[in-house]
């Protein structure tokens, strides 16, 4: 049997070495979501917030630490500004950087970067428990991903999520999973540059289909080891595929309404 790689940049390294068995499938996490037509729900999301009207819209984000690269961090974080500069506006910028927290345990407000706007305290969150983490993502209609586990977060309370790559990580793990991403962007632009990013009928098939074929290789893999798997796990995959089973029987494909 193989082993489990984050994506095919990873894959192709190891590949390189001689060592042939990896398998790009991106981060476990990607399962946390029970739903089987995720991908479907999201696109909807997507739907519903250009919809929406801006001053109603809710948007979460989460900036990197200090990577390589500085350019896009710094955009990043004068998004954050700009997002966070209207008091009446209803977005946050979740904090998962130890230094970042300490700074808002300590002060009632935070500059993002040296030189930057203080922002209030109330504007920020950080979370110790995973589920609340989740639950309180559930609330928002959009999530700007400068990290990739707060993206995962997001995608686990089923709500749109664009990823904003920091390095070849990030960029490989957006890619493998299916997910939206943006590598240029411009903080003068703010949310529509995300609202518009491209997730379509065919990316969001191309996701679902995706995660019920990972569901499936950790299933195997589970089995081959003799380990018990979720239950969950498997009942994504089994949806999966009995949506998909009568979808194409009769001509269609569509999935459970999301």
């Amino acid at each position: 049997t193989g082993f489990f790689v984050r994506g095919e940049v990873t894959r192709r390294s190891i590949a390189a070495a001689g060592i042939t068995n990896a398998v790009a499938v991106g981060c476990p996490s990607l399962l946390l979501n029970p739903s089987s037509c995720l991908g479907l729900r999201l696109r909807h999301g997507f739907d519903r917030a250009r919809g929406k009207d801006p001053r109603e819209l809710r948007v979460a984000m989460a900036l990197p630490d200090k990577s390589p690269n500085l350019q896009q961090d710094s955009r990043l974080e004068r998004l954050a500004e700009e997002l966070l500069r209207d008091p009446l506006a209803k977005h946050v910028v979740i904090l998962q950087s130890a230094e970042r927290i300490h700074k808002v345990q300590r002060n009632e407000s935070v500059q993002l970067y040296h030189g930057g706007l203080p922002i209030q305290r109330r504007k920020l969150r950080y979370f110790y428990n995973v589920s609340e983490w989740i639950g309180f993502l559930r609330g928002f209609d959009l999530f700007i991903g400068g990290r990739i586990h707060g993206s995962m977060a997001a995608l686990a309370a089923g709500i749109p999520v664009v990823v904003v790559p920091t390095d070849y990580r990030m960029l490989e793990l957006a890619q493998t999973m299916k997910l939206p991403y943006m590598t240029d962007i411009q903080p003068a632009l703010g949310v529509d540059q995300f609202l518009g990013a491209s997730f379509d009928a065919a990316q969001a098939a191309a996701f679902d289909a995706h995660r019920a074929h990972v569901a499936r290789l950790y299933m195997n893999a589970f089995e081959h080891y003799g380990l018990p798997i979720s239950r969950m796990v498997r009942q994504l995959e089994h949806e999966y595929r009995s949506w998909r089973r009568r979808g194409l029987s009769a001509g269609g494909g569509a999935p459970p309404r999301p």
